[in-house]
């Protein structure tokens, strides 16, 4: 039932978001890394902008050791394989709130390596370049993917929850909407796409929801406010700002038309102090 949600840079800020959509009675932090949900259904990832990575509660060990965690890896795993489609698994693990030498996880993961080839399956281990796997390692490696597993060891005070990771932000798909947007301006700033997100996600608007923005600038909180599934409205006093965002919304409507179904958007020119 239980849900885990990966922390972003700012924490609090991610809790927040987290907190607006869910309710705070069902958040409960773990530590500054990661929070649980009480919820059964998988986290929203595309739409959580402070979220790295969502995963499924699998179990909780008390009072256990990062070392014994492993261990209870290498007797569970083995008999969960038979639930896996038939194919390379591809096999990373992340630790959270304990510190792991490389070397050390490597070891680790070699181990678990020879367990599962031992059971009659291939297997490839993607090996960490720290205590956790990057969201890239995550992403390119096809860990949510059928054949993919990301198992996540996070300490809670004296127990380790094991988690196995269900999505992970899409940093290409961030980084498309970030970077290669036509209309860009490094001198009125840019707005990171998932910072609008939890901007939008904080305010927690109800379905049919018009998002206004009257300092709309480049177009970045009209842009993940459509994609969300809300119609828009951006104003702003400069004229080249309108242009920009019309311009990069009529971009992204060429990308992703699919996402603009049924939605409304319209930007003028107005000062936001008088303009009705």
């Amino acid at each position: 039932r239980m849900q885990i949600a990966i922390l972003g840079r700012q924490p609090k800020i991610s809790l927040a978001e987290l907190e607006v959509l869910f309710g705070a009675e069902k958040i409960s932090p773990i530590n500054e890394y990661a929070a649980s949900v009480d919820t059964s259904n998988p986290l929203p990832q595309s739409r959580l902008g402070g979220t790295m990575k969502s995963a499924k509660l699998l179990t909780r060990l008390e009072n256990t050791a990062l070392t014994d965690a492993f261990k209870y890896l290498q007797s569970s795993i083995p008999e969960h394989l038979q639930y896996l489609p038939s194919g390379k698994l591809q096999l990373g693990v992340s630790v959270y709130g304990e510190k792991a030498q490389r070397d050390w996880l490597l070891k680790q993961m070699l181990t678990l390596k020879k367990l599962i080839k031992k059971s009659g399956r291939s297997v490839r281990i993607i090996e960490n370049k720290s205590e956790a796997l990057e969201s890239a390692q995550v992403l390119y490696n096809k860990l949510t993917g059928p054949l993919g597993w990301e198992l996540l060891l996070i300490k809670d005070g004296p127990d380790i929850i094991v988690a196995q990771t269900t999505a992970v932000q899409n940093i290409d798909d961030y980084s498309k909407r970030d970077f290669d947007r036509p209309m860009r301006d490094a001198f009125v700033g840019m707005l990171p796409p998932k910072l609008a997100q939890i901007m939008i996600n904080l305010t927690s608007p109800e379905d049919g929801t018009t998002i206004l923005d009257p300092f709309c600038g480049t177009g970045v909180v009209l842009q993940e406010a459509i994609l969300m599934g809300y119609n828009t409205y951006g104003t702003d006093l400069a004229d080249k700002m309108i242009d920009y965002s019309i311009g990069n919304l009529n971009w992204l409507q060429e990308e992703l038309p699919n996402s603009f179904e049924n939605l409304k958007w319209n930007v003028e020119q107005a000062d936001a102090t008088n303009h009705n």
